[in-house]
C-alpha cells in the first residue's frame, strides 16, 4: 500500500524556482496510473498549470520556515475537497484514504454521525456533510493498527500535515 507521493520540495514544479519562506503557492495532485503525484507552482507558474488541466485537487498553502515544526492540519476545505472527490473512488487504497478522511473530519466536526449501516459484508458509517445538506456512507475498510498507520503517514506527505 505505499504511493509515491513527494513531499514539498520548495521548488515550482514548472520553472524550478526556489519557493521563499512564508511565499504562497499551488499544491496539486495529479493522477498518474495507480499513483497520485504531487506538484507545487509558484503564484507566477500556476495559472498555466490549472489551465492544462488534469490535476485531482489542488490547494494553496504557504512555505513554512525550515526551523518550523509542521502544521497540525491542512486548510479544513482542502481536507472536505480531497474527501468528497475521493467518494466514488474504487480503488481499495484509495477507499483506506477515504475513510481516514472521514475520521479526521468527524473529529474536526466537519461531518456529522448519522447512523451505522449493514449489510451481509460490510459496515457503512452514514456521514452528513451540512453545508450541502449532503449524506455520505463510508465504508468501514476494516484496516489493522499497521494499516492505519500506513495511511497516516502517506496522507501526511500528500497534504503536508499531521494526523
Amino acid at each position: 500500500m505505499d504511493w509515491n507521493i513527494a513531499k514539498p520540495q520548495r521548488l515550482c514544479s514548472a520553472c524550478e524556482r526556489e519557493l521563499e519562506e512564508h511565499e504562497t503557492y499551488v499544491a496539486a495532485l495529479y493522477e498518474e496510473g495507480e499513483e497520485f503525484v504531487r506538484k507545487d507552482y509558484c503564484q507566477a507558474c500556476w495559472p498555466a498549470a490549472e489551465a492544462a488541466g488534469g490535476h485531482f485537487s489542488r490547494w494553496r498553502t504557504t512555505v513554512a520556515p525550515k526551523e518550523a515544526k509542521r502544521r497540525l492540519f491542512a486548510a479544513d476545505e482542502v481536507l472536505v475537497d480531497f474527501f468528497l472527490r475521493l467518494e466514488h473512488e474504487e480503488d481499495e487504497e484509495r477507499r483506506h484514504f477515504f475513510y481516514l478522511l472521514a475520521l479526521i473530519l468527524m473529529r474536526k466536526k466537519l461531518l456529522k454521525f448519522e447512523d451505522v449501516e449493514r449489510d451481509d459484508e460490510h459496515e457503512y458509517l452514514v456521514l452528513r456533510y451540512p453545508p450541502e445538506d449532503r449524506v455520505v456512507r463510508v465504508r468501514d475498510p476494516k484496516l489493522s493498527e499497521e494499516q492505519i498507520e500506513a495511511v497516516k503517514d502517506q496522507l501526511s506527505q500528500i497534504l503536508d500535515f499531521r494526523v
